[in-house]
């Protein structure tokens, strides 16, 4: 990933001890330490809800897949009648009105 050699290497820390003092240089080490610590622990909770998630919405999507099949195999039922059992009462009188309507309008 990063083509660095010994001599840049050399050169880099010779750096950080200038930069920082021989003194500072632990101090500098376990903060690093600590923040790339506390980067990667939240990467993993991260990854653990967006699997979590995944699995709610895959049991979510076998659930209704199962009703599908359920309704699918269940001859007697009809969408027009399951859609009207979710539609309040005065939504579904509108819709029988414009059914008499178009009903009307088909037969002149």
């Amino acid at each position: 990933m990063f083509d660095v050699g010994g001599s840049e290497l050399l050169l880099i820390l010779l750096a950080i001890i200038i930069l920082f003092g021989p003194k500072k240089i632990p101090e500098v080490a376990r903060f690093m330490g600590k923040g790339i610590r506390q980067f990667r622990q939240a990467q993993s909770e991260i990854q653990s809800q967006i699997s979590k998630i995944q699995h709610e919405v895959s049991d979510e999507i076998n659930v209704v897949k199962k009703e599908i099949e359920n309704n699918v195999s269940d001859a007697s039922i009809k969408p027009e009648n399951l859609i009207r059992q979710e539609l309040p009462k005065n939504q579904e009188t509108q819709i029988n009105n414009n059914q008499g309507i178009q009903e009307n309008d088909k037969i002149q």
